[in-house]
């Protein structure tokens, strides 16, 4: 195995190094986990070419990149906004990521040997509505939350106003 050191900065990481399949390049995620700007990358084997491919105005937080072929790295990663984290795909050539369709939030990503199969973890989050009374005296306790029916499948960010409830 060949070490290769990329020059790092103070508070900059690397992580997630994984070969391209024809071993031409090296991907990575590199930046500043710390603030959620972590950002694709590429480099040559011996360490040369180090370049920059998604920004921060573009997604956020890349993370799990897996090339499929020489063109499209597949990676979980915010979208610009902080929504997410969603499944991406990124061309190479265009350099243009991509978020694949679907609600699905993914929580990693990762692939067999030349790409042919894909493994993921995919977060289905629950959004709805409790109500927890405010006690004059003590706190609350988890048995006094009780779910608060709505008609619609999701719900949050309630408001009151009156005797109506608005989310």
């Amino acid at each position: 195995p060949t070490r290769v050191d990329l020059p790092t900065e103070d508070g900059y990481h690397n992580h997630f190094p994984t070969w391209s399949p024809s071993g031409r390049w090296f991907y990575l995620v590199r930046g500043r986990p710390n603030f959620e700007e972590m950002d694709l990358w590429r480099a040559r084997p011996d360490g040369t070419g180090l370049e920059q491919l998604t920004m921060g105005e573009q997604v956020r937080n890349v993370q799990f990149p897996v090339p499929i072929d020489e063109r499209t790295v597949l990676f979980v990663a915010q979208g610009p906004s902080g929504t997410g984290p969603w499944l991406w795909e990124y061309d190479v050539e265009t350099r243009t990521p991509t978020r694949t369709p679907g609600v699905g939030v993914f929580t990693s990503l990762s692939a067999s040997r030349g790409g042919r199969r894909l493994v993921a973890t995919v977060a289905s989050p629950r959004v709805g509505l409790c109500t927890v009374p405010v006690r004059a005296k003590g706190v609350a306790t988890e048995d006094d939350v009780k779910p608060y029916p709505v008609p619609s499948a999701r719900a949050r960010a309630p408001r009151l106003r009156g005797d109506r409830t608005f989310y």
